[in-house]
């Protein structure tokens, strides 16, 4: 198993990292992503419409368990669709399997100006018929005291905004 960087040490718990390490080996997506859910013994089908088998495309998804719901939806989607795109907090870079599916954003602040460059990166995907899931809520659901229940932030407009210039 890889030494687990120092710099996401603070990100992800140690079990997490353990797991992805030991699931990682030499194998790309979505092979490492199937290969994490076996280990989290989640079995998983889809029931949904069936996806378009081609053309723009974008799956906007709520973001309630963290990096459960990226995982399943990474294996999910790949099945049909493997030309998919992951839009995902750039501290994802640290794994290697997902370097060639995940256009990195900087979820942190006002990352807006720094975000230009990956947003122009999914339109170009999606208007060369790929497919791409982003969370447009921009982080996971949490705990709130006043709605006395696990709710996410008001969704950014950004999953719009690319569907109707990339005409997804």
């Amino acid at each position: 198993m890889r030494e687990i960087p120092k710099k996401y040490r603070i990100f992800f718990p140690s079990s997490l990292m353990e797991d992805v390490l030991a699931t990682e080996g030499d194998h790309p997506n979505p092979i490492f992503a199937e290969g994490l859910l076996r280990r989290w013994n989640v079995s998983h089908t889809y029931a949904g419409p069936p996806l378009p088998a081609s053309g723009a495309a974008i799956v906007a998804a709520n973001h309630p368990t963290g990096v459960l719901d990226g995982v399943l939806l990474n294996a999910l989607l790949h099945r049909a669709r493997p030309n998919l795109k992951i839009i995902a907090n750039s501290l994802l870079q640290a794994f290697d399997p997902l370097a060639d599916v995940v256009i990195a954003v900087n979820p942190f602040g006002k990352a807006e100006r720094e975000n230009l460059v990956p947003i122009r990166q999914a339109l170009q995907w999606l208007r060369q018929g790929g497919m791409l899931l982003m969370f447009p809520a921009g982080e996971v659901a949490h705990w709130t005291w006043k709605d006395r229940a696990v709710t996410e932030p008001p969704w950014l407009e950004s999953a719009a905004r690319l569907a109707m210039k990339a005409g997804a």
